[in-house]
């Protein structure tokens, strides 16, 4: 019986590996190095939450992606100042 069931198991994983390193050949790399249009969504008031994304999102920028992002924490005066991205769109939630 364990032989049986030792099998099932040694199965399921080369199937489930070699079904992950298609996807990760052809779903998750940008192998025309195109430039996406990226589009980030933050309606959530907790600043840690924008926290964890925004150094991705930069860094999308920095790489020649567009990215919008939509939030309640703009870039400050400094930061683009510092850095100017031209490729990085703030679209403010906060009422003026």
């Amino acid at each position: 019986m364990w032989q049986v069931y030792s099998f099932s198991v040694l199965i399921l994983i080369v199937v489930f590996s070699t079904y992950c390193s298609t996807v990760n050949e052809t779903m998750f790399v940008n192998a025309t190095k195109s430039k996406l249009k990226i589009l980030g969504i933050f309606g959530h008031l907790g600043k840690s939450h924008f926290d964890m994304f925004k150094p991705l999102l930069e860094e999308l920028a920095r790489r020649g992606h567009e990215v919008t992002v939509v939030s309640y924490f703009p870039r400050t005066d400094d930061a683009k100042a510092k850095e100017p991205l031209p490729n990085y769109k703030d679209i403010n939630l906060v009422e003026n």
